[in-house]
């Protein structure tokens, strides 16, 4: 999960996504962006095409209960870059 942390300000970093993209840019084939804790780290992904996420940003884990979701933060609802992606 290394990977995302601060993907919006290092180059190295955003190569490896890019590529990932790139090879994943096919009928069928989904990326999943999994790790996102920061709304800098959703944006820059979001903006690169990806609209499947997992992590902190959305919900933290929880233990014998439904984590609290980012949804019921009303935060997202405000955002202009969120977007739900239709399975």
């Amino acid at each position: 999960m290394t990977l995302l942390r601060g993907i919006e300000r290092n180059n190295n970093q955003q190569a490896v996504v890019n590529g990932t993209l790139v090879m994943s840019d096919r009928p069928g084939c989904r990326v999943i962006a999994e790790g996102v804790k920061t709304m800098e780290e959703y944006r820059w992904l979001r903006q690169r095409g990806i609209s499947l996420f997992q992590g902190y940003l959305f919900a933290r884990p929880g233990f014998e209960e439904l984590p609290e979701s980012f949804f019921s933060r009303r935060l997202i609802w405000s955002n202009p870059y969120f977007f739900i992606s239709p399975l």
